[in-house]
């Protein structure tokens, strides 16, 4: 299992005194000496949702880009059912996209 870098100093994890406990071995951290398990010491709610918020609102950037491709660019289309096809699923794409977003994003906002 990895284990991540103090979440106050970004030192190097220690494994402490017992089998699965885990400090950092900065001795200026705010956390020096204190053992904590392996997974609360993983454990970033924050950064977990800040995470997936950015990765949706690329999700959300990208769909708004391709519908863009699409939509400005009906000629390249052989017929109007092919273009009106592609519009609608990159509608749906985007749609879907922001819904993830705003989830993301409230998510967020209450951790």
């Amino acid at each position: 299992m990895e284990i991540k870098d103090c979440p106050f100093c970004g030192g190097k994890a220690s494994k402490g005194c017992g089998i699965e406990s885990i400090h950092c071995s900065n001795i200026e951290c705010v956390m020096p000496g204190i053992s904590v398990s392996i997974e609360q010491w993983n454990t970033r709610p924050i950064e977990d949702a800040l995470r997936a918020k950015r990765e949706a609102a690329e999700a959300y950037i990208e769909a708004i880009e391709e519908f863009d491709a699409i939509s400005c660019q009906p000629e390249c289309f052989l017929f109007k059912s092919d273009y009106d096809e592609s519009v609608n699923k990159c509608v749906e794409k985007c749609t879907s996209a922001r819904e993830a977003w705003e989830k993301a994003k409230g998510k967020a906002a209450t951790e």
